[in-house]
């Protein structure tokens, strides 16, 4: 009997393998992750084992190295290890595309029909989501400007400057990743317009900022002129060591502008290159505000102006400060890499 009794046992943990659970409960933590999306966390909820069990056969799932037993429980794979490499060649090289293009791409090529399903659960595996990221175009000029600008400026001392620019905030690009069940409808969020979209304009330095300017409709020189006195002058450094940075915007050039600075005592940071917002502070800000506001989902242009406000004062100094001492190091990056972006 006792003889009996420890075979069942081998052959169940056998059957278990390092995770301690059995096949069938392997395969069940594969399905709620990877086709209900449920958390490590409610997967374990559910098939009552640790949240370092889950972990552990996901992590052997997506590496190949589960057990046999596991392997060649199901039915066989549809695309062998050659197919598997040009499929995830067609998705790294057309990483725009659906998974219905995907898939019809693959099929005109190889003569082999997936399903979506095993296209979507290979992309995931391999690859996950982003946004891409828009900027503007450098040509030859931009790049040679951009080198002879860190080259001169990468030893300067930034936590002296005074960091300024302009930033529209649209109602329509304020929409956040949301996590639903499954087989639960996407939330909808009602705008009362989508073209709503709010210009504002903003200074930073190393130990403060600017208060924050709503700008009514167009800017052109006599507006931002009008601007600065408002906004700049009062709050900026009156330490004659002091620099003040504003990019090659068309309402920021004119002689009329340098002039008024130039009266007030207002020493500016020249050579700053056109198509430059990776060198620029500021832009850091916006990100951190644009991401605030999104979290808070405004719905008109009041809610949206008031968000905007709220996220200026709430981020915190030693946030900006920390954009700020990371510049020089960009700087001699970008010298490094020919002017190239880094983002």
């Amino acid at each position: 009997m006792c003889l009996t009794m420890c075979v069942i046992y081998v052959l169940l943990r056998r059957n278990m393998g390092r995770s301690g659970l059995s096949e069938r409960d392997r395969l069940k933590i594969i399905t709620y992750r990877y086709d209900f999306q449920y958390s490590q966390r409610e997967i374990a909820k559910k098939i009552k084992c640790s949240q370092r069990a889950v972990a552990y056969i996901l992590k052997q799932h997506i590496h190949h190295h589960d057990s046999p037993q596991f392997h060649l429980r199901g039915r066989k794979k549809k695309l062998s290890a050659t197919q598997q490499n040009h499929l995830k060649n067609i998705i790294r090289e057309n990483n725009n595309l659906t998974a219905a293009e995907i898939q019809r791409h693959f099929f005109h090529h190889d003569n082999i029909q997936i399903s979506l399903a095993s296209i979507k659960r290979y992309r995931r595996i391999w690859f996950h989501p982003a946004k891409e990221i828009l900027v503007p175009r450098l040509n030859l000029g931009h790049y040679l400007a951009r080198v002879d600008y860190c080259m001169s400026h990468s030893n300067d001392n930034f936590h002296r400057v005074v960091f300024s620019d302009e930033k529209l905030f649209k109602l329509s690009h304020t929409s956040s990743t949301v996590w639903i069940e499954h087989n639960e409808p996407i939330p909808v969020r009602e705008l009362s317009s989508t073209h709503t979209q709010v210009m504002i304009w903003g200074g930073i330095w190393y130990y403060g900022r600017t208060e924050l300017c709503i700008v009514r409709g167009n800017i052109n020189h006599k507006k931002y002129m009008d601007i600065l006195k408002q906004y700049l002058l009062p709050s900026m450094p009156s330490s004659p060591g002091f620099l003040f940075m504003h990019d090659n915007a068309t309402p920021h050039n004119p002689i009329l502008v340098e002039k008024m600075l130039y009266d007030f005592g207002v020493r500016l940071l020249h050579e700053y290159p056109a198509n430059s917002p990776d060198l620029n502070p500021i832009e850091h800000v916006w990100s951190w505000m644009a991401n605030y506001i999104n979290g808070h989902r405004p719905t008109d242009r009041r809610s949206l102006i008031t968000l905007i406000q709220k996220a200026w004062k709430e981020i915190p100094q030693c946030q900006i400060q920390a954009y700020i001492d990371d510049l020089p190091a960009r700087l001699q990056a970008v010298e490094k890499a020919g002017g190239a972006r880094l983002d």
